[in-house]
């Protein structure tokens, strides 16, 4: 959950509030159980705690009512209205999302009032994990943390059948250039989260809950996942909302609202990558150790430095006894070791990290040092003189670039609202021909095992550029024989026929060799799962965002 010192805080006692509660009639109370999942924003537990029952035989939850036992006379309750206005969000919420994300909330929004009318309690469940586990107090309407009473207003909980997830943060917690992370959950059968449940009182249900989801609904939106194969559009939502049932101490089950990673998201780091690795501590290092993040708004201070949530938040696992997830408790060691005394970042313990523009743009060499960092995802020019050869297109592209990027074409594109890209993958051929491209240099990337060779041109990795968008340039080596389907491609901007290298002892029987150039937009070539397109033509089936 990103929790940066609160992002939109409740309003305080003091501050309008929405419109009353109506009563209504009371429902029905109905038990429900099931198996029970995990919550969101804290590490696995490896085995229950002490007081925790075993999760093979849990009981529906009959949670007294706030102040003593349960009501059976008419009593308060959330009006229909109330709830549909939930379900709706505010509009200037509800505009921000696409027909998915709407959709989403709704869902939520409806299943948990399914839950909380049939159970007959007067108070709505939402699981808190992470910061929310002992700094709750905003979402629960309270002035201080000192106010907050456990069993009034919260109880200890655990999410079962979740694990420790992770995403990545460009606003609260990082900046594109070199994202943060923030803690998350995601299914994960046989494992646990442990964590609080937050009872929002009904009186201000409406209030809390609507901040609340549009807060985790609506954070670091300023990823947009593109649409599906057929054109649907995706949820780019950082957060999805669910109700799950949660297990507290003595055994029973109360289905709750949570907010797990949205698989769909273009910040779920277990997705991003999309290689084998997936998720490595080296890589979950490089996040954590962000040093930059935050912002203020109406004059407070949100968000800040990756490396102070994830500090803090160790602490608190400390504090309750909790052991960090493995994966969180290597990345952390990693990235705590690698940050020297006057602040500067070794990236060397972080093998196969999504290295941003940002870090090295500015330094001599910056797209060298990230290609070798993704061995995974670009080759090496076959010796020392197309190499150097590389080097320099890097560099000249990157002169007739700027200059493209300063010059009629591009500045008549904004002018007129259209995509600055479109307009510079068309004028891409004269550019490579003003800066000297030899399409030659990577013949020799074709012939290895896979067939291609992978390498990268330019990076753009601020989405707020005047380019409007993410994008990049790679420059692709391979042999038609073995990918005859790859063209013709909507991204490819140039291709080039160049004779097959003499000496791989095909030369005599083997047709050309193809080297295509291709302008990549909603990727950077850099970034954590970033690097290579949404349905790459050379890695049939991978789902990259």
């Amino acid at each position: 959950m990103v929790f940066p010192n609160r992002i939109g805080s409740p309003p305080s006692p003091t501050s309008p509030r929405l419109p009353a509660l109506e009563a209504v009639p009371p429902q029905t109370a109905a038990q429900s159980s099931a198996a029970a999942p995990e919550g969101p924003d804290v590490p696995r537990h490896p085995s229950p705690a002490r007081g925790h029952a075993q999760p093979g035989r849990p009981r529906t939850a009959r949670l007294p009512a706030v102040g003593g036992t349960l009501a059976q006379a008419a009593r308060p309750a959330i009006s229909d209205a109330a709830w549909k206005r939930m379900a709706a969000l505010p509009p200037e919420q509800r505009q921000r999302l696409n027909a998915k994300e709407r959709e989403t909330v709704a869902q939520a929004v409806n299943e948990l009032r399914r839950h909380v009318e049939a159970s007959g309690i007067d108070f709505v469940p939402v699981f808190g994990f992470w910061s929310l586990r002992t700094n709750n107090h905003q979402e629960l309407g309270k002035a201080s943390q000192a106010e907050v009473i456990e069993g009034r207003d919260t109880q200890p909980a655990r999410a079962l059948d979740y694990r420790m997830d992770y995403v990545a943060s460009t606003e609260y917690r990082g900046r594109p250039q070199h994202p943060g992370a923030v803690a998350s959950i995601a299914p994960s059968e046989g494992g646990q989260v442990p964590g609080t449940l937050l009872k929002l009182p009904f009186d201000r249900a409406e209030e809390l809950l609507t901040v609340l989801l549009a807060r985790e609904v609506g954070a670091e939106a300023d990823l947009r996942s593109p649409p599906d194969a057929e054109g649907a559009p995706r949820s780019s939502l950082m957060y999805r909302p669910v109700v799950r049932p949660v297990q507290m101490d003595d055994g029973s089950t109360l289905h709750a609202l949570l907010f797990e990673t949205n698989p769909e998201s273009a910040k779920s780091l277990s997705q991003v990558f999309g290689d084998d690795e997936g998720l490595t501590a080296e890589r979950l290092a490089f996040f954590i150790a962000s040093s930059e993040g935050g912002f203020e708004r109406d004059g407070k201070k949100l968000g800040g430095p990756s490396a102070d949530y994830w500090k803090a938040g160790m602490q608190r696992l400390a504090e309750t006894g909790d052991a960090p997830d493995p994966l969180l408790a290597q990345a952390y060691r990693i990235a705590t070791g690698s940050r020297a005394p006057d602040g500067r970042l070794a990236l060397d313990a972080m093998v196969g990290a999504a290295v941003p523009r940002g870090t090295w743009h500015g330094q001599k060499g910056w797209l060298a040092l990230t290609e070798g960092r993704l061995p995974a995802v670009y080759a090496q020019p076959a010796g020392a003189v197309a190499l150097a050869q590389h080097r320099q297109h890097q560099q000249a592209l990157d002169g007739v670039l700027t200059a493209w990027r300063s010059g009629d074409v591009a500045r008549a594109a904004r002018a007129q609202g259209g995509d600055v890209r479109a307009a510079l993958a068309q004028a891409v051929p004269r550019l490579l021909q003003e800066s000297g491209f030899d399409p030659a240099v990577y013949a020799a990337s074709a012939l290895g095992a896979s067939g291609h060779g992978r390498h990268l041109l330019h990076s753009e990795s601020d989405a707020r550029s005047d380019l409007q968008g993410l994008c990049a340039l790679q420059v692709v080596a391979f042999d038609p024989a073995r990918h005859p389907a790859v063209l013709p491609h909507p991204e490819a901007c140039a291709v080039f026929e160049v004779p097959r290298p003499a000496g791989d002892g095909t030369a005599a029987q083997g047709g050309p060799v193809t080297v295509a150039v291709f302008l990549h937009r909603g990727i950077d070539g850099v970034s954590g799962g970033l690097e290579r397109p949404r349905g790459d033509p050379f890695a049939p089936g991978r789902v990259l965002h």
